[in-house]
C-alpha cells in the first residue's frame, strides 16, 4: 500500500463494510498511526484497477504478534478468494517481519457467519469469545 493506493483502498472499506465512515483522509490517519507498516497493508486488486479485498495486519514486535483488523472484500467480488489471499499475503509479510503468531476478532455468532469461515480458512482456530451486555434505560 502507497498513498496513491489510499482511495481505491477506502473505497474497498467502505463498500465491504457500508454503511463505513472510511475516508480518503480517516485511511492517511491510519497510515499515520503507530504501528502502521505499509508493508503489512495488502489489497487484492481487480482488473479493473479498483481493491477489491484487502487485509491490515498490525503487528505487535516486542510479543512477536501479528493481529488482522480489518480483511475485507467490495460487494461485487466477494466468493473469489480474494479476502483470503491479502489475508495470506499479509499474514506472510508478518512472518518474515517476526511474528510467530497471528490473531483475529471477528463477530462470530451465527447471524454473521462469513468472517469465521474465511479465518478458519486460513488455519485461525477459536480460543476465545467476547460477549455483548446492553442494558435498557
Amino acid at each position: 500500500m502507497g498513498d496513491a493506493d489510499v482511495p481505491r483502498r477506502a473505497a474497498a472499506h467502505r463498500a465491504a463494510f457500508h454503511p463505513s465512515r472510511v475516508t480518503e483522509e480517516s485511511y492517511h490517519a491510519v497510515r499515520r498511526a503507530w504501528p502502521y507498516r505499509p508493508d503489512l497493508d495488502w489489497i487484492a486488486e481487480a482488473p479493473d484497477g479498483s481493491a477489491a479485498a484487502f487485509c491490515l495486519v498490525w503487528l505487535d514486535e516486542a510479543n512477536r504478534a501479528a493481529r488482522i483488523e480489518p480483511a475485507g472484500t467490495a460487494p461485487g467480488h466477494r466468493r473469489r478468494g480474494l479476502a483470503r489471499a491479502a489475508c495470506l499475503a499479509a499474514l506472510d509479510a508478518a512472518r518474515r517481519a517476526g511474528a510467530r503468531q497471528a490473531v483475529v476478532s471477528p463477530r462470530g455468532d451465527d447471524a454473521y457467519p462469513v468472517p469465521v469461515r474465511l479465518y478458519r480458512s486460513l488455519g485461525f482456530r477459536e480460543c476465545a469469545r467476547s460477549l455483548a451486555y446492553r442494558r435498557s434505560v
